[in-house]
C-alpha cells in the first residue's frame, strides 16, 4: 500500500531470510547438521529508527522510514507499527532487514515492545 502511493521514488522492500541447513556429513565439523538464517546482503546498511522511540533525524531517508511506521500505526487502525527500520537505499529501491512490529497486546514476541512504546515511536515522528 505505502508503495502504490508513491509517496517516494523508490519502492520498499523486506529482504526475505531463508534457513540454511548445513551438511551433516559425519565429520567433527562444528558447522555440521546446524541451521542458520540467511538473507542477501545489503549494501551501505544504515539504521532508521528503533522499536524503543529512538529514530535517526539527521538524513532525509530516515525521515522516509519514520512516516512509513507512522502510516502503518493508521494504515492498521492504531493496532500496530512497523519498526526498527535498518538497511540499504538502492538506486530503485530501499531494501530493509529484520523489521519489529509493535503491538497493543505484544503478541510478536521479545522485540514487540507494546503499545506504551509505540505511542512514544509516533511522538518522534
Amino acid at each position: 500500500m505505502f508503495n502504490q502511493l508513491r509517496i517516494v521514488n523508490k519502492a520498499v522492500k523486506i529482504n526475505v531470510p531463508q534457513v540454511w541447513r548445513f551438511e551433516d556429513d559425519g565429520s567433527s565439523d562444528e558447522w555440521s547438521g546446524q541451521r542458520h538464517l540467511c538473507e542477501p546482503f545489503i549494501q551501505d546498511y544504515q539504521k532508521f529508527n528503533s522499536n524503543s522511540g529512538w529514530s535517526d533525524d539527521s538524513d532525509a531517508w530516515a525521515e522516509v522510514m519514520q512516516a512509513l511506521s507512522h502510516f502503518s500505526y493508521h494504515l492498521s487502525g492504531g493496532n500496530y507499527v512497523l519498526c526498527d527500520l535498518q538497511g540499504g537505499i538502492y538506486q530503485h529501491e530501499v531494501v530493509l532487514s529484520d523489521p519489529v512490529i509493535l503491538s497493543r497486546n505484544r503478541e510478536y514476541g521479545v522485540t514487540d515492545l507494546g503499545s506504551d512504546w509505540y505511542q512514544l515511536l509516533l511522538q518522534s515522528a
